[in-house]
């Protein structure tokens, strides 16, 4: 008997071009020291700077494959699980 799913990640309630991503960049900006790096490596150019100069995922281009979290200098980025959320109906 098939296991029925009921959650799925959040990118997938969407059907986005991050259909299969279950990972989300998150940066800790006590760490961060602005320096761009995971801007350069960020392979979808989903890093987007921010008015402050922090820099932070573009959910809607992040595939959250980590070269981010991998690259970064000081450690403040962490790829967290993806939010989950009820299977829409017509999935189901």
């Amino acid at each position: 008997m098939k296991k029925k799913i009921e959650k799925i990640p959040i990118a997938l309630y969407f059907q986005s071009n991050t259909d299969w991503r279950f990972e989300t960049p998150k940066v800790n900006k006590d760490k961060c020291i602005k320096c761009g790096v995971c801007y350069l490596y960020c392979p979808d150019s989903a890093i987007k700077e921010t008015d402050d100069g922090y820099f932070e995922a573009d959910l809607t281009l992040c595939k959250g494959c980590g070269m981010c979290e991998k690259q970064c200098v000081t450690g403040c980025i962490s790829m967290e699980k993806e939010k989950m959320v009820p299977r829409h109906p017509l999935y189901k």
